[in-house]
Protein backbone atom coordinates (compact mmCIF):
# COMPACT_ATOMS: atom_id res chain seq x y z
CA UNK A 1 0.00 0.00 0.00
CA UNK A 2 1.53 3.39 -0.86
CA UNK A 3 2.19 5.88 1.56
CA UNK A 4 -0.17 8.58 2.71
CA UNK A 5 2.04 10.88 4.42
CA UNK A 6 1.69 14.25 3.11
CA UNK A 7 4.74 15.88 2.29
CA UNK A 8 5.61 18.57 4.41
CA UNK A 9 5.82 21.10 1.70
CA UNK A 10 4.98 21.71 -1.54
CA UNK A 11 7.49 21.53 -4.36
CA UNK A 12 8.02 25.17 -6.20
CA UNK A 13 10.42 26.16 -9.16
CA UNK A 14 11.46 29.38 -9.30
CA UNK A 15 10.65 31.93 -12.29
CA UNK A 16 12.33 35.47 -12.72
CA UNK A 17 9.94 38.15 -13.07
CA UNK A 18 10.41 40.16 -16.10
CA UNK A 19 11.32 37.12 -18.34
CA UNK A 20 9.32 34.31 -20.74
CA UNK A 21 6.43 33.66 -19.18
CA UNK A 22 5.64 29.81 -18.92
CA UNK A 23 4.28 27.67 -21.62
CA UNK A 24 2.00 25.44 -18.95
CA UNK A 25 0.91 27.99 -16.59
CA UNK A 26 -2.96 27.65 -15.49
CA UNK A 27 -5.42 30.49 -14.66
CA UNK A 28 -7.57 31.46 -11.89
CA UNK A 29 -10.61 30.46 -12.16
CA UNK A 30 -13.00 32.30 -14.70
CA UNK A 31 -9.99 34.84 -15.31
CA UNK A 32 -8.23 34.82 -18.47
CA UNK A 33 -5.07 36.29 -17.37
CA UNK A 34 -4.44 35.75 -13.83
CA UNK A 35 -2.17 33.49 -12.34
CA UNK A 36 -0.62 32.42 -8.57
CA UNK A 37 2.80 34.22 -7.75
CA UNK A 38 4.63 33.26 -4.72
CA UNK A 39 7.16 35.20 -2.97
CA UNK A 40 9.71 35.31 0.40
CA UNK A 41 9.42 38.15 2.50
CA UNK A 42 11.65 38.36 5.19
CA UNK A 43 11.72 34.42 5.52
CA UNK A 44 7.56 34.22 5.16
CA UNK A 45 6.07 32.81 2.09
CA UNK A 46 3.67 35.78 0.51
CA UNK A 47 0.82 34.49 -2.36
CA UNK A 48 -0.33 37.31 -5.12
CA UNK A 49 -0.99 37.46 -8.53
CA UNK A 50 0.91 37.40 -11.65
CA UNK A 51 0.05 37.86 -15.25
CA UNK A 52 0.84 37.52 -18.89
CA UNK A 53 2.08 40.82 -20.15
CA UNK A 54 2.86 40.28 -23.89
CA UNK A 55 4.85 37.05 -23.28
CA UNK A 56 6.74 38.22 -20.00
CA UNK A 57 5.90 37.62 -16.34
CA UNK A 58 4.67 40.55 -14.48
CA UNK A 59 3.45 40.31 -10.78
CA UNK A 60 1.68 42.33 -7.61
CA UNK A 61 1.81 41.51 -4.36
CA UNK A 62 1.25 43.44 -1.31
CA UNK A 63 4.50 45.19 -0.98
CA UNK A 64 6.09 44.72 -5.00
CA UNK A 65 5.00 43.52 -8.00
CA UNK A 66 5.43 37.24 -9.20
CA UNK A 67 2.47 31.41 -11.07
CA UNK A 68 1.92 28.50 -10.42
CA UNK A 69 1.04 25.88 -12.55
CA UNK A 70 0.11 22.16 -12.67
CA UNK A 71 -2.94 20.58 -14.38
CA UNK A 72 -3.87 18.34 -11.27
CA UNK A 73 -5.21 21.37 -9.45
CA UNK A 74 -8.30 23.37 -8.80
CA UNK A 75 -9.90 25.76 -7.31
CA UNK A 76 -12.28 24.73 -3.90
CA UNK A 77 -13.98 26.86 -1.65
CA UNK A 78 -12.81 27.65 1.40
CA UNK A 79 -15.22 26.46 3.33
CA UNK A 80 -15.09 22.83 1.99
CA UNK A 81 -13.15 22.21 4.92
CA UNK A 82 -10.82 19.03 4.81
CA UNK A 83 -11.76 16.61 2.32
CA UNK A 84 -9.80 12.89 1.90
CA UNK A 85 -9.74 13.20 -1.85
CA UNK A 86 -7.94 17.15 -2.20
CA UNK A 87 -5.20 19.31 -0.17
CA UNK A 88 -4.34 22.12 -0.23
CA UNK A 89 -1.51 23.66 -2.71
CA UNK A 90 0.55 25.90 -0.07
CA UNK A 91 3.64 27.23 0.74
CA UNK A 92 4.70 26.41 4.94
CA UNK A 93 1.68 28.42 5.80
CA UNK A 94 0.53 30.36 2.79
CA UNK A 95 -1.98 29.39 0.46
CA UNK A 96 -2.91 31.40 -2.98
CA UNK A 97 -6.52 32.47 -2.45
CA UNK A 98 -9.03 33.91 -4.81
CA UNK A 99 -11.86 36.26 -4.14
CA UNK A 100 -14.07 36.09 -6.88
CA UNK A 101 -16.39 38.66 -6.34
CA UNK A 102 -13.77 41.27 -6.81
CA UNK A 103 -11.21 39.49 -9.13
CA UNK A 104 -8.44 39.86 -6.39
CA UNK A 105 -5.74 37.10 -5.89
CA UNK A 106 -3.82 36.92 -2.93
CA UNK A 107 -2.64 35.27 0.37
CA UNK A 108 -4.54 33.07 2.61
CA UNK A 109 -2.45 32.54 6.11
CA UNK A 110 -3.83 28.99 6.85
CA UNK A 111 -2.83 29.31 10.48
CA UNK A 112 -4.12 32.25 10.93
CA UNK A 113 -7.59 32.03 8.92
CA UNK A 114 -6.48 35.31 7.63
CA UNK A 115 -6.90 36.14 3.57
CA UNK A 116 -4.25 39.80 2.61
CA UNK A 117 -4.99 40.89 -0.56
CA UNK A 118 -3.68 44.17 -2.40
CA UNK A 119 -6.80 46.03 -4.19
CA UNK A 120 -5.73 49.54 -5.99
CA UNK A 121 -2.73 49.72 -4.08
CA UNK A 122 -4.99 49.60 -1.08
CA UNK A 123 -4.07 46.34 1.91
CA UNK A 124 -7.17 44.45 2.29
CA UNK A 125 -7.92 41.77 4.91
CA UNK A 126 -10.70 39.36 5.56
CA UNK A 127 -10.65 36.82 8.81
CA UNK A 128 -12.59 34.26 9.98
CA UNK A 129 -12.47 35.51 13.87
CA UNK A 130 -13.60 39.03 12.64
CA UNK A 131 -17.28 39.26 12.38
CA UNK A 132 -19.16 36.80 10.97
CA UNK A 133 -20.15 38.78 7.47
CA UNK A 134 -16.09 37.91 7.11
CA UNK A 135 -16.26 34.12 8.16
CA UNK A 136 -19.02 33.87 5.63
CA UNK A 137 -17.06 35.68 2.90
CA UNK A 138 -13.81 34.28 3.53
CA UNK A 139 -15.67 30.27 3.70
CA UNK A 140 -17.32 31.31 -0.16
CA UNK A 141 -13.32 32.13 -1.44
CA UNK A 142 -11.53 29.49 -3.66
CA UNK A 143 -8.26 27.94 -2.65
CA UNK A 144 -6.23 25.91 -4.70
CA UNK A 145 -6.55 22.00 -4.23
CA UNK A 146 -4.69 19.62 -5.64
CA UNK A 147 -6.77 16.39 -6.50
CA UNK A 148 -4.68 13.24 -4.84
CA UNK A 149 -7.50 10.53 -6.25
CA UNK A 150 -7.90 9.84 -9.73
CA UNK A 151 -10.31 9.03 -12.41
CA UNK A 152 -14.49 10.12 -12.63
CA UNK A 153 -16.26 10.97 -9.41
CA UNK A 154 -17.63 7.50 -8.33
CA UNK A 155 -16.04 5.27 -10.37
CA UNK A 156 -15.61 2.04 -8.82
CA UNK A 157 -13.66 0.16 -11.01
CA UNK A 158 -10.89 -1.35 -9.34
CA UNK A 159 -8.11 0.89 -10.81
CA UNK A 160 -9.45 3.93 -10.00
CA UNK A 161 -9.71 2.43 -6.14
CA UNK A 162 -5.90 1.69 -6.47
CA UNK A 163 -5.12 5.08 -8.04
CA UNK A 164 -6.77 7.41 -5.10
CA UNK A 165 -4.73 5.82 -2.38
CA UNK A 166 -1.57 7.29 -3.89
CA UNK A 167 -0.73 10.87 -3.72
CA UNK A 168 0.33 12.25 -6.79
CA UNK A 169 3.92 14.35 -6.78
CA UNK A 170 3.91 17.53 -9.18
CA UNK A 171 6.35 20.22 -9.37
CA UNK A 172 4.75 23.55 -9.23
CA UNK A 173 6.87 25.75 -10.99
CA UNK A 174 6.11 29.25 -9.63
CA UNK A 175 7.05 32.53 -10.03
CA UNK A 176 9.45 33.97 -7.84
CA UNK A 177 12.06 36.10 -6.56
CA UNK A 178 13.26 32.72 -4.58
CA UNK A 179 15.21 32.90 -1.01
CA UNK A 180 18.90 33.26 -0.27
CA UNK A 181 18.93 30.32 1.82
CA UNK A 182 16.73 27.71 -0.06
CA UNK A 183 17.04 25.87 -2.60
CA UNK A 184 15.56 26.23 -6.45
CA UNK A 185 12.48 24.26 -6.70
CA UNK A 186 12.03 23.42 -3.48
CA UNK A 187 11.03 25.34 -0.53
Amino acid sequence: MADKKKPLYDSWTNQQVHTNFPQNAVRVIGQPNMYVALWHHNGKPVMGKAWNDSGVVQVELKHFQLSLTIPSTKFLRVSTGNDVKRELVCCESAAPIFWKEKGLLGNFKTDEQKAEFEESGRFCEVNFLLEVTDATTLGNMLVIVRNIGTGPPGCTCAQCAVSRVRPLQATLPCLSFGHPKRTAGRF
